[in-house]
């Protein structure tokens, strides 16, 4: 890393899965990772290297389990790098259009408030 370089935050978001010994269906994991990186390329350059690695574990039942990393959704610096109570740290926009898409996806849209 070069040290002349500023260094700043990025956000990677990625959808990862495990799979392993445990009979019980997986599901995939939206995870998002902070970076210190030189720039944008170098945050994505870390990203890719996710998915090389795959994360070998036994979970809380005793099964061997594999976790991987399968796609980099996105890599973006942090918006605010305060990281102050409330800052704004990620955001992505869509097509208008796609927002029944996204309801019927988001798992947390649907919940019913007690």
């Amino acid at each position: 890393m070069n040290m002349n370089k500023r260094l700043a935050h990025y956000i990677c978001v990625c959808l990862c899965q495990t799979k392993g010994d445990d009979p019980r269906p997986t599901d995939i994991e939206e995870r998002f990772v902070l970076f210190v990186a030189e720039s944008e390329q170098h945050a994505w350059e870390k990203a890719e290297a996710l998915k090389k690695v795959p994360y070998e574990f036994i979970n809380i039942d005793g099964y061997a389990m594999s976790n991987r990393v399968l796609e980099i959704i996105d890599v973006a610096p942090v918006i605010d790098n305060t990281f102050q109570d409330g800052a704004e740290l990620y955001s992505r926009y869509f097509d208008s259009g796609k927002l029944m898409q996204y309801r019927c996806f988001e798992p947390h849209l649907n919940k019913v408030e007690p």
